[in-house]
């Protein structure tokens, strides 16, 4: 009898530690409402915002997308150079008439010459998106020297306005995007801001418990086991958006990338949802 008595003393802690341990990794739900989603509209909800768009339209060319927003392109003058003024004038007057449907708040005001990002390939270490203004002053500097004007005369006079905070926290890869075409003189306009979401007071998954559930992941996913060199990678929350089925959640995420890659070139960025623990994005890329 004393080795089945043994088995059951043996049964009876491992059920009290699963028990123990399940208790320990319950986690709450996350709040009513989150993730917060923004969905096609009804074609009731879209004719109401079409009627209210129609009444500020002053662009043919323009429309709204299934969920409310601008789209389309504006025809501007034929002209041979575009200068940041112009740039500045042209963003400036059509965010005045279209911005409740580009979703940006009354209250949001901008400066420019700081705000709106061009793609340029001149940055040291290689190409890259630096503000108006700066690019402003360096045409101003150097606009006259045969090796710069040789660097930028493929630019592409494709001009971010970016959204990188919704009601005080980092939001990342949210932006309008104004593609000014000489040839066909037009502004082609896309993107969107996203004017209100549910974010959480709260991480419901720490950053410890994050980092466990990213080492898993870049494991699986890599072979790589990244826990001798976590000091590698950092870590910061930020707002997400993220496409589900055709809906559009904005998650709360940590972000977890590395600091200092194991070898040139090497990039690994991992987004995880601090309320639900899942990996929403995964980027890995030598």
């Amino acid at each position: 009898m004393k080795p089945l008595k043994c088995s059951i003393d043996i049964l009876f802690i491992l059920l009290l530690f699963t028990a123990c341990q399940d208790e320990y990794d319950l986690k709450p739900l996350p709040e009513s409402g989150y993730p917060y989603t923004y969905k096609p509209l009804s074609d009731s909800e879209l004719a109401g915002q079409n009627a209210s768009f129609q009444q500020k339209n002053i662009h043919e060319g323009l429309n709204l997308n299934a969920y409310g927003f601008l789209k389309g392109s504006v025809q501007i003058n034929k002209i041979d150079t575009i200068t940041c003024e112009f740039v500045i004038n042209k963003i400036d007057s059509l965010i005045l008439v279209y911005r409740e449907f580009m979703g940006i708040p009354k209250d949001v005001n901008f400066n420019y010459e700081n705000q709106i990002l061009v793609y340029v390939p001149y940055m040291i270490g290689g190409s890259g998106l630096i503000d108006i203004g700066n690019f402003k002053r360096d045409m101003e500097r150097f606009g006259n020297e045969e090796s710069f004007k040789h660097m930028i005369k493929n630019i592409k006079h494709k001009y971010y306005l970016v959204q990188n905070q919704l009601n005080g926290k980092y939001f990342s890869g949210i932006e309008l995007t104004f593609n000014f075409n000489l040839e066909s003189n037009f502004i082609e306009i896309s993107g969107n801001w996203f004017p209100e979401a549910l974010i959480p007071q709260e991480e419901i998954y720490s950053e410890e418990e994050i980092f466990m559930i990213a080492r898993n992941e870049i494991l699986k996913r890599t072979g790589r086991d990244i826990w001798e060199t976590k000091y590698n990678y950092r870590t910061h929350p930020l707002l997400l958006k993220v496409n589900n089925d055709g809906l559009i959640e904005i998650r709360d995420c940590w972000c977890i990338n590395t600091l200092e890659p194991p070898y040139i070139g090497y990039t690994i960025a991992i987004y995880i949802d601090t309320q639900t623990g899942e990996v929403v994005k995964y980027y890995d890329k030598l």
